[in-house]
């Protein structure tokens, strides 16, 4: 159970900012791969590994920082390649798989809609700009 509704107003923030940022990266990279689906077919059996691990049950904590981290380590390169680009693609999807199916679910329904809420507010924030 959450201590006090502080306590929970920043696991919600949290969890929500988290949500946007890696579902902005997520979408950003899947435009780069839907330009080439091609060289995306080609290197997909590279990166199945990385969508397995991010689709584990995480039960062991330690396994789960080091998964999450190393995926988060991903999600901070600065792409020089297509491949680069998929594979924070991939990363970016295995941290929003573990964000929904195991952060957000564990909490009450409750607070899962105020995640959700906020998650949806913070989109608009994070959006990317449409070219003109």
């Amino acid at each position: 159970m959450l201590a006090n509704s502080a306590q929970t107003s920043d696991i919600i923030e949290d969890i929500a900012q988290r949500k946007a940022k890696y579902e902005k990266l997520y979408r950003e990279k899947q435009t780069v791969i839907r330009a080439d689906p091609a060289q995306a077919e080609q290197l997909s059996s590279k990166f199945f590994m990385m969508k397995c691990l991010g689709q584990t049950s995480f039960d062991d904590p330690k396994c789960r920082l080091a998964i999450l981290g190393r995926f988060e380590s991903d999600t901070e390169i600065v792409p020089a390649s297509f491949e680069d680009n998929l594979k924070i693609h991939e990363a970016a999807h295995a941290i929003l798989t573990y964000i929904v199916s195991a952060q957000i679910s564990e909490q009450p329904v409750a607070i899962q809609q105020r995640i959700i809420t906020r998650a949806l507010e913070l989109k608009c924030v994070f959006a990317t700009p449409k070219s003109s």
